[in-house]
This record gives structure tokens, sequence and C-alpha cells, in this order.
């Protein structure tokens, strides 16, 4: 892996002594009535439900509780928000904004405070695949550099909530390697990964924090296995597996299917994300019709049920 990369203010990536690909700028702070409602600081962001809807007429992220209740807009302005995820102590939330986007980055990571203070922009990644350390110093995010000239390779990076210490964790050209998520001990990182069938089908890999030891988990071999999600107890990942949502405990073994796949005339579920009682999972409904909702399954697959009725909300994250 390559350590110490930065933004520059020119729009470099400094990836130690290489100019691998450009970028953007980080730690730039951003006041303005684009950043957020401005809810007060007291507020409790403990177990409830991160969002993104256009119900206000572009992508925002929302905020809920875990029965669909108390739903409240967190981001405002000209800008879209989007794949919103909390910090492990709910204090920040990182999350994907159309500000600063270009055609070589579509996408923009900003942090913020759950209050809506302190705002900055990180720098360029990928819709849906970020995820915090446990600690809440690093966040892992996906990369596609080569977008503007038609190479799809993808590499998952780690970076400081700063916007410093960018650091690249897998380097494998030609191949996709996407939504990191760390593992509650902070140890292991697990992401989906295209390297064994390039263009056709991913599964689920893990690798050490650091990047090395990495290994294949799942063996599907006909599936697209992407959107890990670690349990709050460590023992078990969740995933969307081919448009259904799938379990497999840590060591690879004991896979399985709590709901059914993508169906062409009906739909499928997409980004699981546990609840802090490792009891249940919320995740996005997307209808063949194109329609969205938020639904709660519990962990066995049964007690399947919408929260949300809204048909424009998805990318759902569940706070401690």
């Amino acid at each position: 892996h390559i350590t110490g990369d930065t933004y520059d203010e020119t729009g470099a990536i400094n990836e130690g002594n290489s100019d691998y690909f450009a970028g953007t700028f980080t730690g730039r702070t951003l006041i303005g009535e684009y950043a957020m409602a401005g809810y007060p600081s007291g507020m409790n962001y403990h177990n409830k439900i991160l969002f993104a809807s256009s119900r206000s007429g572009i992508d925002q992220l929302y905020m809920m509780n875990p029965d669909g209740t108390d739903i409240q807009q967190l981001t405002t302005g000209p800008y879209w928000h989007s794949f919103g995820r909390w910090s492990p102590d709910t204090k920040r939330i990182v999350a994907m904004t159309g500000e600063n986007s270009s055609t070589a980055f579509p996408s923009m990571m900003a942090v913020f405070n759950a209050d809506g203070t302190n705002r900055k922009l990180l720098g360029p990644g990928l819709k849906s695949q970020m995820a915090w350390s446990p600690d809440g110093k690093r966040i892992a995010f996906t990369l596609w550099p080569g977008a503007e000239i038609g190479d799809y390779t993808t590499y998952i990076y780690t970076v400081s909530s700063d916007g410093t210490d960018l650091t690249r964790l897998t380097n494998d050209p030609g191949v996709y390697d996407g939504t990191p998520s760390w593992s509650p001990d902070g140890t292991r990182i697990a992401f989906s990964s295209s390297r064994d069938h390039p263009g056709t089908f991913d599964e689920i890999y893990l690798m050490n924090a650091d990047g090395t030891d990495q290994r294949r988990l799942t063996h599907t071999d006909s599936l697209v296995n992407v959107g890990s999600s670690w349990s709050p107890d460590g023992n078990e990942i969740a995933f969307t597996s081919n448009g259904g949502i799938a379990l497999v405990d840590k060591d690879g073994t004991h896979l399985r299917h709590i709901t059914d796949q993508y169906k062409a005339d009906v739909g499928g579920y997409y980004d699981p994300c546990w609840s802090p009682d490792d009891q249940r999972l919320v995740a996005t409904w997307w209808a063949s019709d194109g329609s969205r909702n938020i639904v709660l399954i519990d962990s066995d697959g049964t007690g399947l049920k919408e929260i949300a009725h809204d048909t424009t909300a998805y990318a759902t994250y569940w706070s401690k």
C-alpha cells in the first residue's frame, strides 16, 4: 500500500512521490446556506437511520427513528447529498455531495458535524462506498481515478478524517475493488472485488486494515456480491447478493440468503446495514418500476416491513 498521500490546493493527489492520478483538494472548511439544516448540538443522534431522499427536489440527507417516525432533514441547499455514514460516536457524518464535482470526479466526500458545523470537503470518491474506522479517526472509501478516460479500475483507500494521510490499500489494475466495511475491532476491512472474475462477478474479500493479507471470503462464482456490512458483534457480514440480502460468517462459512434475489418484474434489496443490537438490518428496496423504499428485516429473514413510505428514499445507515 502507499502512504502519506494528500490532496493539494492545485488539484493533484500526491501519492507519496507518485502523481498516479488527478484529484482535488482537502481540508477546505465550507460554511454557507447549502451546508446543513443546522440542528442543535444537543440533539440525540443515537439509534437513528440515516438515508437519502429527493422529496425536497434533489437528494438530501434525512434521519428517522427505526420505526419510521420523526423524519428530519439534515442537509439543504443547491448541492445533492447522499450515502451518508454516521461516525461511531454519531457526532459526525461523511457523505457524498455534488459540490465541486466534475466529469472526472462526479461525487465528492464531505465530512461535517452532525449539527452542521465544521464541514470540509475531503476529495473525490464513489457513491455508497465509504466506512468509518471504529475509532472514528479514518475513513475507507473507493476511488475511480480513470473514469474520464474509460479505465474502469477502482481502488480502496483510507484517509484521516481531516483529509490527511491518504493511503491506498488495493492495487489491482483492471478490476473493481470497492464497498469497504471496517470490522468492529478495527483490525480488518471487508470489501468486494472482481479480481477473480474481471468484468463479470464480484465476491467478498477480507484484508487487514493496512491492506495486507487480502483473501477471498465468498466463493459463489456466479453472483454479484457487494455492499458488505459487519455485524456489531463482529461475527457476521451482510451484503447484497444479486439484488438480495445475504449473510456469511466472518470465516466464510454459513453463507445464507435471507431474502429473494432480484427479479426483473419485482425488484431487489440493496445496501444492508445492521442494527446496533445485531438483531435486524435496514436496507433499500428498489422496485422494478424504479420506485424505492426503506425496509427492516430480522437477521433470520423474518419480520420484513417498510418503514419510510418514500418512493425516493435509499442509501440507509444505522447509527449506534
